[in-house]
């Protein structure tokens, strides 16, 4: 038996592996995606087909988009989870506000030492990369009125290792973005089971049994401590499994899979003039903040990514369904241009726009599988900000380009983030959280949620480094190593 299995190797993960091995425990990691190589992600920067995780199509690559009634997610997969793919963002949030406070603690004061800690783990300095989106960003945020708010992004990439090929959101090949936690625990000892798919949680007498799909044979481990740390899908999945259809589990919180957010996220997209090469810097290097709630930063994507041009449809204004098919069928060859373009990622800016604002929606496990839906009373996720238009039309404005909105938005109300929050929340008590504000699963001893999926409500940035920080301090209260 293991003293802790941990699920998922993302930033949260990858903390408590780590922490628990330097406090003298047997730790194993259970990761559903496999291991990466540097040639993994050149190829991945080149080839759609070594980039993206469809199993079911035969893909095995470690990026993923699954899509819900309200939302499609996409995210990494793979040992590193998030991790490999993010664009090394590293960003707190303003205000820790709402939800926040119900758990009884001073976030701001309790997180700043773990910021500090994760910040020299992730390697967190200033991009001193400059380019021709940043002259446009800075140049849309003038625009806007908003220049001060204007600067250069907070990444934890090492700048003195990186060739700026623009490639951090598809794994960096030469080994400049940072992430120095799972080397370390492989390092002291932890075992790491790549291709692993924890699909049944079992409480025993002294410990858990989790029970696993390994390479495609039903396996267990057993521990006696486990930490869920598989993001909000994985995590809500696994547990709401375990209690609503293999009921090993029946005493779990009722607000499990409620108040699930997409940090009120948003795209907006602008096609540059022909001639026009944005890919050379990291991934993202600046951003700004058109009102105090709404957070811009640009995007620089690899050949790879050239199947998102599918996805972009005309902006319009008033009824967006009607517009958009108006819009298509008046205009078909000026409206569809961007996906018939050549070198569309040397000539496209993507703009990634959060808010902190209230809205949620819910997760269920239903047919066997994850659905997401709308709660009664509540504000639901946005399909549509307004301040991603405007963003991008001002990016347009002074690049001379195009600005354009996605497909699933405008056609089918289906939003788009990379950045899910929620659904095994922070609370005072069962009937407001599923986890208290150290992480304990209540109801569950030796249970514990280190992700995304106990953030409470929209940070309104990147939530990378919130949530590695959040894992730094539930580790250090865990091992007593406060």
């Amino acid at each position: 038996m293991y003293d802790v299995a941990v699920v998922g190797s993302g930033f949260g993960g990858s903390v408590a592996a780590l922490r628990a091995a330097e406090a003298g425990k047997r730790v194993v990691v259970l990761e559903m995606g496999r291991r990466l190589t540097p040639a993994d992600f050149e190829a991945g920067a080149v080839k759609p087909t070594k980039l993206l995780w469809e199993p079911a199509l035969g893909l095995q690559g470690y990026f993923r988009q699954k899509v819900l009634r309200h939302v499609m997610v996409v995210g990494g997969i793979g040992v590193g989870g998030g991790s490999l793919v993010y664009a090394a963002v590293l960003l707190q949030p303003k205000e820790f506000q709402g939800a926040w406070a119900e758990a009884g603690v001073d976030w701001e004061s309790e997180l700043a030492p773990h910021y500090a800690t994760s910040a020299r783990m992730l390697g967190r300095e200033p991009n001193p990369q400059w380019g021709v989106q940043d002259d446009w960003l800075q140049g849309a945020a003038r625009e806007l009125g908003v220049a001060e708010t204007f600067g250069k992004t907070m990444q934890g990439i090492r700048f003195s290792d990186c060739v700026a090929c623009g490639q951090c959101i598809t794994g960096c090949p030469h080994g400049a973005k940072r992430f120095d936690y799972l080397p370390a625990a492989e390092a002291l000892g932890v075992e790491i089971r790549p291709l692993t798919k924890a699909e049944i949680l079992v409480p025993l007498r002294n410990g858990w049994r989790v029970v696993t799909r390994e390479r495609g044979e039903v396996r267990s481990v057993e521990a006696r401590e486990v930490v869920l740390a598989g993001g909000v899908l994985g995590t809500v999945e696994l547990l709401l499994a375990s209690r609503d259809r293999w009921r090993t589990m029946p005493d779990l919180s009722p607000v499990l899979g409620r108040k699930v957010r997409t940090n009120s996220e948003a795209f907006a997209a602008i096609l540059h003039p022909p001639g026009t090469d944005v890919t050379q810097g990291a991934t993202i290097s600046s951003d700004f903040y058109p009102d105090p709630h709404t957070h811009v930063t640009n995007n620089r994507f690899p050949a790879s990514y050239g199947f998102m041009r599918f996805y972009l449809s005309p902006v319009v204004s008033g009824n967006r369904r009607r517009e958009t098919l108006k819009v298509l069928a008046r205009h078909p060859v000026r409206s569809t241009a961007n996906a018939w373009t050549k070198d569309w990622h040397k000539r496209v800016t993507i703009l990634t726009v959060m808010q902190n604002a209230e809205n949620e929606m819910a997760l269920e496990y239903r047919g066997g599988r994850l659905r997401s839906v709308l709660p009664p009373g509540v504000e639901p996720v946005p399909v549509h900000l307004p301040q991603a238009d405007a963003a991008g039309q001002a990016v347009a404005k002074v690049s001379g380009g195009t600005a354009y909105t996605t497909v699933l938005e405008s056609l089918f109300g289906v939003g788009a983030t990379a950045h899910i929050l929620g659904g095994a929340v922070l609370g005072p008590d069962p009937t407001r959280g599923v986890v208290d504000a150290e992480h304990r699963v209540f109801g569950y001893e030796g249970l514990r949620v280190m992700d995304g999926s106990v953030v409470p409500e929209n940070v309104g940035v990147n939530p990378s480094w919130t949530i590695t920080a959040m894992a730094e301090r539930a580790s250090a209260l865990w091992l007593g190593n406060t």
